[in-house]
């Protein structure tokens, strides 16, 4: 009985900081932030009239606000998709096939996941810099200046720049992790596909990739849906042919 209490006691010292800090520093300052949200807006000293949701109601009538939305929704999901897309991708060649400076590409690609935000901002404003970035003075070098643009400045190329830096840093990330489940994957699965007369992109879409999501949770309805047959050791791909 006093074992379980002192294991209550362990667990209790153990989550109570960590408790303690998400209630001061999370749950107290958005609670706040929406209780301040309920009142008008006033200066630095006197009481702030109770306006209940009629800022809300104002937010969502702004088009400023709601272009906002769309392009940080845009953002969200190009962003998803390209970095797993890549990922995957970069994943799959630096496991499956052998060449040589893998470890050094590994390294690369996973640099600019450590990388603070603050760093990112700065290398891209040296790369999309309009007069001396590096980006155009690329494009200048190889011929191609009429396609120089004022990457950060242009409305209509801006969100693209920002979407690319954003896929730049957190593709290493997810490389990383969808590599830890492709080295986990048997190698007779490969073998048996190769002697089935599967070549290595049928072996990617029909072995790697259910596999892969099975392990991230990604995409289980792809892989309930992959022919993929067990019978003890042996493994048959009946949609191959």
């Amino acid at each position: 009985m006093n074992k379980k209490k002192a294991q209550r006691r362990f667990v209790f010292a153990c989550l109570a900081p960590a408790v303690i800090l998400v209630i001061l520093f999370m749950v107290i300052p958005t609670f706040n932030v929406f209780r301040y949200s309920l009142y008008g807006k006033t200066g630095i000293v006197g009481d702030a009239p109770f306006v209940g949701l009629n800022n809300f109601k104002i937010l969502f009538t702004d088009s400023r606000f709601i272009e906002s939305m769309q392009n940080m929704i845009l953002i969200i999901v190009m962003v998803t998709l390209f970095t797993v897309v890549l990922a995957v991708l970069f994943a799959t060649l630096l496991t499956r096939e052998e060449f040589k400076g893998k470890n050094f590409f590994r390294v690369i690609f996973y640099i600019p996941n450590i990388l603070s935000i603050v760093v990112i901002a700065g290398i891209f404003s040296a790369i999309y810099a309009p007069d001396n970035g590096l980006l155009n003075s690329f494009l200048e070098m190889i011929g191609l200046g009429m396609l120089q643009k004022q990457w950060m400045g242009d409305s209509g190329i801006i969100l693209y720049s920002i979407i690319f830096a954003l896929v730049w840093q957190a593709i290493g990330y997810y490389m990383v992790m969808y590599m830890a489940s492709m080295s986990s994957i048997p190698e007779n699965l490969y073998e048996a596909a190769a002697l089935e007369g599967a070549g290595k992109v049928k072996q990617f879409f029909m072995i790697t990739l259910p596999l892969i999501w099975n392990d991230t949770d990604l995409l289980r309805y792809f892989h309930d849906q992959s022919k993929l047959h067990v019978h003890s050791d042996q493994y048959e791909w009946r949609s191959w042919k």
